[in-house]
Order: C-alpha cells, then structure tokens, then sequence
C-alpha cells in the first residue's frame, strides 16, 4: 500500500497552487493592460502571490474566491487596498463575521465598481 506523508501533501498542494498562479498570471495581463505593463511579469507573480496570500488570511479558500480578490487587487490597482487608508470599506467588508465568502466578495466587487465609475 502506499502511504503520502503530510509533508508531501504539503509539497504537491504548494505545487498546485504555483500552477494554479502561473495560468493566473497569463490570464491577468489582458484584462488589466496598463497595471501589468508597468508592473511586468515579475511584478504581476508578486502581486499574485500577494494575493494568494492575503485572500487566505481572510478565509477565502476556495481558487475561485482567492481568484477574485486577486482580480479585485488588479481592478482597484491597489496590492494593498485591503490596508488602504482611502478604501476603508474594503476593510470593513473584509472584516464582516458570519458572512459567506461569496457575499463578501460580491459586496466588494460591486463597492469596487461604484469607485471606478466616479473615476
């Protein structure tokens, strides 16, 4: 029988995501032309991996959600929009207890577009 230890787990769940980043990052440049042109391709995995990262501490842990809150750093062209002082709603959102996932991200892809349209 084979058996995979926890820490290979871990190695093949990392892989996955790195993967998962790689096509995101493909996917990215079209959607949002001028952010990725000055950021580059460097740039664009960084803030991915930022992405990934902050998406999972708060809670989002599905590729979809964490997807869109990567989307939401790149449409806002914003890493740190959750920490920005002038986008105080979106740490608000972000702070909702009891909410889905999914409602939380609706909420701040919808106040997202409400900012873009007043330019």
């Amino acid at each position: 029988m084979l058996y995979i230890r926890r820490e290979q787990m871990t190695v093949f769940k990392r892989e996955a995501e790195r993967r998962y980043m790689e096509k995101l990052a493909k996917v990215i440049p079209p959607s949002y032309p001028g952010v990725s042109t000055a950021l580059g391709p460097e740039g664009i995995m960084d803030w991915i991996e930022t992405g990934f990262d902050k998406a999972k501490k708060y809670g989002f842990k599905e590729y979809n959600d964490i997807t869109r809150y990567v989307h939401l750093m790149f449409q806002l062209v914003n890493e740190k929009f959750d920490e920005d002082p002038k986008l105080q709603w979106a740490a608000a959102i972000l702070g909702w207890k009891n909410v889905e996932d999914g409602l939380r991200l609706a909420a701040l892809e919808r106040r997202a577009r409400e900012e873009s349209a007043k330019g």
